[in-house]
């Protein structure tokens, strides 16, 4: 049997058994061909579009653009909630999807604060800061990611000091003594 047998049309109308079963099972393959055929690009256009991470923006000017390091913008961020003194930051990310960005800020906040009304306004605070420095308005949004949460103990008074009993006579002879002799 040769194997060009196989993809003829007369094979398969003999294993299906009449030329109805052979159209259905060809529709059933085309339409499991097309199936395939978008889902690949479903996938080439999600690798192309993806979010991904970056260690910078850019800032398009008219003349070219300027392209900010993610050190300087965690430095200008840093300094913003320095002020307010709800959060400190412990990490900055950067994301781009298409041309705008995402930055996530992996924070340690301080205190208890209300959180409705906190975030905002932190949020809003970074956004400035990064506009105001740096003319970056295409930061579509900004994530708090609340790491941990530290409870900041600052006490009206220091705490007296506490008395340390003295050392019984027999325990000073025995740190006088030398170790090697018994």
């Amino acid at each position: 049997m040769d194997i060009s047998y196989l993809f003829t049309r007369n094979y398969w109308i003999e294993t299906t058994g009449s030329e109805f079963d052979f159209g259905f099972f060809s529709a059933l393959a085309l339409v499991a061909v097309i199936i395939v055929i978008l889902l690949l690009l479903l996938l080439a256009f999600w690798l192309i579009f993806r979010c991904h991470r970056v260690r910078e923006i850019s800032v398009p000017q008219k003349d070219g653009e300027v392209v900010v390091a993610g050190d300087a913008i965690s430095q200008a961020v840093v300094e913003a909630l320095a002020k307010s003194s709800v959060f400190t930051l412990r990490k900055l990310r950067i994301h781009r999807c298409r041309k705008q960005y995402a930055i996530s800020l992996y924070c340690q906040m301080r205190g208890s604060n209300n959180m409705e009304k906190v975030i905002p306004e932190t949020k809003k605070l970074v956004l400035d800061t990064l506009k105001n420095n740096f003319s970056i308005c295409n930061i579509s949004r900004v994530r708090i990611i609340i790491e941990k949460l530290s409870q900041v103990y600052m006490p009206e008074s220091a705490p007296e000091a506490i008395p340390v009993a003295e050392k019984p006579e027999s325990v000073k002879d025995e740190e006088k003594a030398d170790p090697g002799v018994e």
